[in-house]
């Protein structure tokens, strides 16, 4: 059985909150790691300690220092009989602190207590200045059940649905490691005009702002896809639009200082790509390479390639019949013959979408056409790994035997195999998702639904492992607790320098707006 770490909710981790109210909220800053905890060994409470930073440097940068803040966290006692709550209206001084009152409030539940339940609490906040001038400053709680470490969840006090557009607090559900070994995520409907912004985070779950899209130099809207750091250090990702929303995309390069610049606009003309789709991929020249799901001749979308430079160009527009694929779905992957290879939803001989290799002179090749007969998976949407032994290996959402998905094979000689078919409301799952090939050569993914923990009329999803050969394995059912987040993304997991898989669930959590998680994997 694998372990689950929830990192963060996402309603933490996206970081800006947006308020509707008559008084006309805004967020002006996205406020990390603002208090860390400190726990007393012996027979006392976890405290907070003010050690103030975040992603503008030490300190709380606000409009008014005088301004009134509400700060909510609760806290528990290291023994788990007792439960403290620190909560009341403070003032922000001029030096950037503010008091905080402590009241006993509720006590753990009797089965909390027969679990020895022990929890920690972690402050996450996030400001937001109405126009008026007063602030109010949302904290948390965070739980540590067995086998479970929460390290980031936001007090929903103020999160009611009458008054939070949850939209713009939305991990887009790409995420990328980067050489510092922090997580990077784009979410598309962040920041103070709603244009987006780019956040990251460390592994003990700190997260800061790395650059918001309201910057007017940059004339760009809605980070979608994530961010790729290329081999000169730089991350390079794309936009669904413009801030006039007159364009269906742009390409930009993001230094780690955090100046953005863009390099290429899409859509300028209807017959060029249009709206960038998957995460980019570098050749070993440092070339970058990505798709769009529309643009072209047919509107079938592209393959497109662009330098450093910002010299771009297409490599291959899908063709108007669709016989060789139509909506490139899914990341690219460069494969050892140095080939770039992916999938179409759509397109191919039954329209059920295609597996295709493209060389970087522009070669097209359809590998495989996926059918509705013969138990085949359909409608690849999700790209393809290579694993150790050189094979391609896939996923289907719908098709095999049972309609509920598959995993596919392309072996370096050309034989296509169905290396296992979902079985249809299985403890297994259905529909599955991305996969990543692990240190061990085993397949790894999640399935949205399916697996053994009921959420509603659904179950929330599943983590496995699979052998290259079809031995399937179940690691973990997500839903198990009432924090650990349901329906995982799609897109691939991060295999991360110390061996953890990272993830984003997109429903679930505290506040059931989806959790950033770490697996841990036995070996």
């Amino acid at each position: 059985m694998a372990g689950i770490i929830r990192i963060g909710d996402r309603r933490t981790a996206g970081g800006v909150v947006p308020v509707h109210s008559a008084a006309r909220s805004f967020m002006t800053h996205a406020i990390a790691c603002l208090y860390h905890p400190v726990t007393e060994p012996e027979h006392g409470d976890s405290r907070i300690a003010p050690a103030m930073s975040g992603p503008f440097g030490d300190g709380i940068e606000i409009a008014q220092h005088n301004d009134l803040c509400k700060c909510t966290c609760d806290l528990i006692s290291s023994l788990p009989d007792s439960e403290r709550r620190w909560s009341g209206i403070h003032r922000v001084w001029d030096d950037h602190t503010f008091q905080i009152r402590r009241s006993t409030d509720a006590s753990l539940s009797e089965r909390q207590k027969m679990s020895g339940y022990r929890r920690v609490c972690m402050v996450i906040a996030a400001l937001v200045v109405t126009v008026s001038g007063s602030a109010m400053l949302t904290a948390c709680k965070s739980t540590l059940p067995p086998g479970e470490s929460v390290l980031m969840n936001i007090d929903s006090s103020y999160g009611r649905a009458d008054r939070l557009d949850t939209s713009a607090l939305a991990i887009d559900g790409r995420l990328t490691e980067a050489d510092d070994g922090r997580l990077y995520w784009t979410s598309p409907k962040a920041g103070t005009d709603r244009f987006g912004a780019i956040f990251r985070m460390t592994k003990d779950g700190h997260v800061s702002l790395v650059y918001s899209f309201n910057q007017p130099d940059v004339d760009a809207a809605e980070p979608i896809n994530g961010v790729f750091q290329a081999s000169d250090g730089n991350f390079y990702g794309t936009t669904h639009t413009d801030k006039n929303h007159t364009k269906t995309g742009t390409l930009f390069r993001l230094t780690p200082g955090g100046k953005v610049t863009i390099l290429h606009t899409f859509g300028v003309k209807q017959s060029e790509p249009q709206l960038p789709n998957s995460l980019l991929v570098e050749d070993h020249g440092g070339t970058l390479y990505g798709t769009t799901i529309r643009g072209g001749p047919s509107d079938s979308g592209a393959v497109y390639r662009i330098t450093r430079s910002g010299e771009f160009s297409v490599l291959h527009f899908f063709e108007p019949d669709k016989r060789n694929g139509a909506e490139p779905g899914g990341d690219l992957t460069l494969g050892f013959d140095g080939n770039l290879y992916g999938t179409t939803r759509a397109g191919g001989k039954e329209n059920r979408g295609t597996l295709y290799r493209l060389s970087r002179s522009g070669e097209f090749t359809v590998l495989h056409s996926f059918a509705v007969f013969d138990d085949d998976g359909q409608n690849p949407g999700t790209g393809v790994v290579q694993g150790k032994d050189g094979s391609l290996y896939g996923t289907t959402a719908v098709g095999g035997q049972n309609g509920s998905g598959t995993i596919f094979r392309f072996s370096p000689s050309g034989k296509y195999t169905i290396v296992y078919s979902f079985p249809p409301a299985s403890s297994i799952g259905v529909g599955p998702s991305s996969i990543v090939v692990g240190s061990d050569g085993y397949l790894y993914g999640t399935t949205c639904s399916g697996g053994t923990n009921k959420i509603g009329y659904d179950s929330a999803g599943q983590f496995y492992r699979v052998s290259p050969h079809g031995e399937m394995t179940s690691l973990y059912s997500f839903g198990a607790t009432s924090v650990d987040g349901t329906c995982p993304s799609k897109e691939r997991l991060v295999v991360g320098k110390d061996g953890y898989f990272y993830g984003v669930t997109f429903a679930g959590g505290s506040h059931d707006l989806g959790t950033v998680y770490r697996m841990v994997v036995p070996k």
